[in-house]
């Protein structure tokens, strides 16, 4: 996804569907937006189409067929709950996402935060290491 371009509210329910798919990142989207060119594009593809993308195999491909209108609509329910209650939900592209994150190789795709003046709270969907799950040693 392009750092510079904020979805509009329809495409951010179609993100955070997308980014809480197993096997999808920063660099997967790019290259699913690169070659269907929008996120409804992405979601109406059929399995052989999106494993023709590079990363996505049988498994990605199905459970991106799973995003349906019913699944968005559920999405935007909650977006619109936790905005309620002072969330914001930041994608590459919106000005609040943190820059130093634009520079990660697989920055995450949806940060929501809390707080405002600089002082927040933010939390990430990143897939973590089975080494970065480990308690530390002590």
């Amino acid at each position: 996804m392009s750092p510079s371009r904020v979805p509009p509210e329809i495409d951010r329910a179609a993100i955070v569907a997308l980014a809480l798919t197993p096997g999808i990142g920063q660099k997967t989207l790019g290259r699913l937006l690169a070659t269907f060119g929008t996120f409804n594009a992405i979601l109406a593809a059929a399995p052989i189409e999106l494993r023709s993308v590079r990363g996505i195999g049988a498994k990605t491909a199905a459970a991106i067929r799973t995003i349906d209108g019913e699944r968005l609509s559920r999405i935007s329910a909650e977006l619109d709950r936790w905005r309620s209650a002072g969330i914001s939900i930041l994608t590459a592209g919106d000005p609040a996402y943190p820059a130093p994150l634009t520079t990660l190789d697989d920055a995450p795709l949806v940060l929501f935060a809390r707080g405002t003046h600089g002082k927040s709270s933010i939390s990430g969907q990143w897939q973590s290491s089975a080494h970065a799950n480990q308690p530390p040693n002590r």
